[in-house]
């Protein structure tokens, strides 16, 4: 019961789409547990099922079209689907089956479920952060010992379950220092690096999922669900820590990730990335976070995925950019045709096709998601947040405005 892929659909089309789901299952009445209705105990877990799987992709779906989260803010009693095998259930069946103490086929979907409802209890919550950390390690340790303890590494999709499930526990603790990560001279040396431990040991989990044959069939899922916010953060953070052990590793594993992606696209007819304004935006501020690198060590030698970044950088400056390399006047109404900029104006972007939607969703799946009132709740990202955030053009001195589209948050 894996989230497929989506089609070549526009993500704001997308998002009406599964909005006329939800309110179709409303009316179904899935949003309350059927053993409320008195139902059989097969049509009781297929609802269940069916509602958890329409939530979490309005969830997805919602990031992508940069509406943020919808369905979350409703109100539902339905309880998670049974641990148990497809095998398990028969039409026919007049009693519940037992849950089985341990692993099942449900267990990639179970401990997204287990994660995404503490989110949903993260949202309203006004505990503070100490509290928030402590019920978070509690969230973390009741599935490590109620499903992933009793994971087969020889098994792909527990191997995926495993990682995936720490990845999005290390997001939920990114997401209530949001405020604190954009503004990162408020915070103790002690934070930051904590921090960035964590969004390294996201990369470097999904490195090991990219990097697996016994993965492959899992790759379109993997794909697009890179983690995003701890991309960012590590990027933003590289550029006040051109050397040190940490940022060597955050390094290496950037590279890692690039050779992972660059083989993935050379052989896919349908995932095309490299033409996706996310992908441009990511870029850029890589290459920047490199020349502070570089600046601080002469004589480094320059990555290939540097080499690669610098070309596509320079490629989608305008050609009058390109020659003066002055940085142009950037205002909230564009600046008159330049590919760069405009292409981190996301709502306003044209439809696109099966690539850019694919690597939307990988930038947006996993990150920090922004609440009513634009504060940060946990897990995902408004689009407001990224416009702020990418730097698209700098004059090299780290002076001056660097993001377009707004402030420079991440000013040190």
């Amino acid at each position: 019961m894996l989230i497929h892929d989506f089609p070549a659909v526009d993500p704001r089309s997308l998002f009406c789409l599964t909005g006329i789901a939800v309110r179709i299952a409303q009316r179904m009445g899935l949003c309350y547990d059927g053993a409320s209705y008195g139902l059989q105990p097969f049509e009781i877990e297929m609802r269940r099922r069916l509602w958890w799987q329409i939530m979490l992709l309005d969830f997805r779906v919602a990031e992508i079209s940069g509406a943020g989260c919808s369905i979350l803010t409703h109100v539902w009693t339905t309880k998670f689907p049974l641990n148990v095998n497809d095998s398990d259930l028969y039409p026919d069946m007049r009693d519940p089956p037992a849950e089985h103490n341990g692993v099942t086929e449900m267990v990639y979907v179970l401990t997204h479920c287990e994660i995404t409802s503490y989110f949903n209890k993260m949202r309203s919550s006004h505990s503070t952060l100490q509290v928030k950390d402590k019920e978070i390690d509690e969230l973390a340790t009741h599935i490590e010992k109620t499903y992933l303890q009793y994971c087969d590494s020889s098994i792909p999709l527990h191997v995926l379950s495993i990682l995936i499930a720490r990845t999005r526990i290390a997001k939920l603790h990114m997401g209530p220092r949001h405020p604190h990560m954009i503004q990162s001279k408020n915070m103790a040396v002690a934070e930051k690096e904590g921090l960035f431990s964590l969004s390294l040991q996201m990369l470097q989990n999904h490195n090991t999922l990219m990097s697996s044959n016994a993965m492959k069939n899992f790759f379109w899922h993997i794909v697009i669900n890179f983690p995003f916010p701890a991309h960012v953060y590590i990027l933003t953070s590289l550029k006040t820590r051109p050397q040190d052990e940490m940022s060597d590793k955050a390094w290496e594993a950037f590279g890692e990730f690039f050779r992972l992606r660059m083989m993935l696209w050379d052989r896919s007819e349908t995932v095309r990335p490299k033409e996706s304004a996310l992908h441009a935006a990511l870029a850029n501020l890589t290459v920047k976070a490199w020349d502070v690198r570089e600046k601080a060590l002469p004589g480094i030698e320059v990555p290939p995925m540097i080499i690669n970044m610098r070309e596509e950088v320079r490629a989608k400056k305008s050609p009058k950019e390109t020659l003066t390399e002055t940085p142009p006047v950037i205002t909230s109404e564009g600046n008159n045709g330049d590919m760069f900029t405009d292409s981190l104006s996301w709502m306003v972007q044209p439809n696109v096709g099966l690539g850019q939607v694919t690597d939307l969703s990988s930038g947006a799946m996993h990150g920090i998601m922004m609440g009513q009132d634009n504060s940060s709740v946990g897990m995902g990202m408004g689009w407001d947040f990224w416009n702020d955030l990418m730097p698209v053009y700098g004059n090299g001195n780290g002076n001056g405005q660097e993001y377009g589209g707004g402030q420079n948050m991440y000013s040190t």
